[in-house]
């Protein structure tokens, strides 16, 4: 529920100091991310699910060969 930019750069880039890789991102629908239109009304999905977002991920460290990670997240609710 946070954009990539919760995450400030100089922070990642201490994190990356001491030998982490660092892929900071946004999620679906969250800061430079593709947008989505808003559910019309509460009985219709919503444009993504947390499944969705596992599989975002996922997809991310198979692009860049990752076989293990630490994933750090943040929510506002």
């Amino acid at each position: 529920m946070a954009p990539a930019v919760f995450y400030p750069a100089d922070f990642c880039e201490k994190l990356a100091g001491l030998g982490c890789q660092v892929i900071r991102f946004d999620n679906r629908d969250i800061g430079h991310s593709t947008h989505f239109p808003p559910a019309k009304n509460d009985d219709e999905k919503p444009s993504s699910s947390i499944s969705d977002m596992v599989e975002d991920v996922d997809g991310i460290l198979i692009y860049y060969g990752i076989e293990k990670a630490i994933v750090v997240g943040h929510s506002r609710q």
